[in-house]
């Protein structure tokens, strides 16, 4: 029995979506000539998952880890959002959990668990600096406890985009219409360029947000988003050579989180991406965020990138170990800062 890693993370309106790890892990290994069948005695284990927004209060979700043969196939399902949430709820959730939060070491807060969303919540509200320590226990489960201290943020400068024609590939539309992906594509991309500062003497660690929104109209009166955070650059900070295959329209070799090992103390540093357009009756923009984020979010995400992107459907590739910082558990506490900046596109 193979215990899986069901880590979730938190992504507020502004910033994460909650993401869980709910994916079926192959059991067994099938040879020619024997089926090797393994048990053992491993016990679940708390899950702890948060990342902390600067200006956002705090959120977190507690639940427990599952063997690889009780793991649940939602990718077998067309209505996944809804099943991931229903057998996160029902079958993984812990929701009588003992959740704290001490800031700088001398301000605790207690989380409350909050049924409609499935978070527990307080009213502490991150500030960069701060140093965060979050623990959880329940009753069956060994206590779980993780350490993150929030980032400053780096702003981004002098701003340009400009549109230009770019036709959707034909068959790249019908991959994705089939698959259930990014439809709402028009022919036109945004490219823009920005410059960063990167803090001299210390290590740092980014994510770049690039996510273009299309408001339109349905049934006549209705109105909808189109919504679409994949985009493209070919600065070598996102070159990233584990990543050999296209995922969910993601570049081969690309990955939106890097580190400062390129650009350490570089001031004003030039990036230049691509974002493709949506559909739009109403408005048009795209959202730019360079966020500030932590190691261990650092090390979390780019793990979970290597995983889906990777080697999810290779079965000769290495096994990938998705990255946690919870201490006696899984899951992961990190924490992000950015001034985020709006663009807004003619219709």
């Amino acid at each position: 029995m193979i215990v899986v890693n069901k880590n979730c993370i938190m992504k507020s309106a502004k910033t994460f979506i909650f993401a869980l790890l709910l994916t079926l892990l192959a059991g067994g290994t099938t040879s020619c000539e024997k089926t090797i069948d393994f048990e053992s005695d491993v016990q679940p284990e708390l899950c702890l998952s948060s990342v902390a927004v600067v200006g956002e209060p705090l959120e977190a979700y507690v639940s427990h880890s599952l063997p690889s043969d009780e793991a649940y196939n939602f990718e077998a399902f067309p209505n996944y959002n809804e099943q991931q949430r229903k057998y996160y709820l029902d079958q993984l959730a812990i929701k009588d959990a003992t959740v704290k939060l001490t800031v700088n070491g001398d301000t605790t807060y207690d989380l409350t668990y909050n049924a409609d969303t499935a978070y527990y919540v307080c009213t502490y509200v991150p500030k960069a600096g701060d140093r965060l320590v979050l623990t959880a226990q329940a009753q069956g489960y060994d206590p779980v406890q993780a350490t993150t201290v929030v980032p400053e943020a780096v702003p981004v400068a002098q701003l340009q985009c400009e549109t230009l024609y770019d036709q959707v590939d034909p068959d790249l539309r019908r991959q994705e219409a089939m698959a259930g992906f990014d439809i709402w594509g028009i022919d036109s991309i945004a490219r823009i360029t920005f410059r960063f500062t990167d803090p001299p003497e210390q290590q740092n660690y980014y994510r770049l947000l690039v996510r273009s929104v299309g408001r339109y109209y349905y049934f006549s009166t209705a109105t909808a988003n189109s919504v679409c955070d994949v985009f493209n650059s070919a600065d070598p900070i996102f070159y990233d050579a584990l990543i050999t295959r296209s995922y969910h329209s993601w570049p081969v070799y690309f990955q939106n989180v890097f580190d400062d090992h390129l650009v350490d103390g570089r001031c004003s540093y030039p990036v230049t991406v691509e974002s493709r357009l949506r559909r739009a009756d109403l408005e048009r923009y795209i959202r730019l965020e360079l966020q500030s984020i932590t190691p261990e979010l650092y090390e979390y995400l780019k793990s979970i990138r290597h995983y889906e992107m990777g080697n999810r459907s290779d079965v000769y590739a290495d096994p990938t170990v998705i990255y946690t910082n919870v201490e006696g558990g899984w899951g992961i506490f990190g924490a992000l800062n950015a001034r985020p900046v709006t663009i807004w596109l003619q219709r």
